[in-house]
């Protein structure tokens, strides 16, 4: 036999504890899931960004000698 919960209170924390599961759900799925990710990615990022800073290539490095004739 199933009770049926017509009781306001317990409406009301059925409901508060489906929220908290499901905020715990997706504050853990994005802990272990994308956090490694980005702890991956963005040291790359990181590194690319301070070696562009250090050295901008220049235009001889791009294209070459400039031609003096033009």
């Amino acid at each position: 036999m199933s009770k049926k919960y017509t009781d306001s209170k317990s409406n009301l924390f059925y409901t508060l504890s489906t929220i908290f599961l499901t905020v715990i759900t997706v504050a853990t799925t994005i802990l272990f899931i994308i956090v490694p990710k980005l702890l991956i990615i963005v040291p790359f990022i990181i590194a690319y960004f301070l070696y562009a800073g250090e050295h901008t290539a220049t235009d001889e490095e791009l294209f070459g000698p400039k031609n003096k004739e033009n």
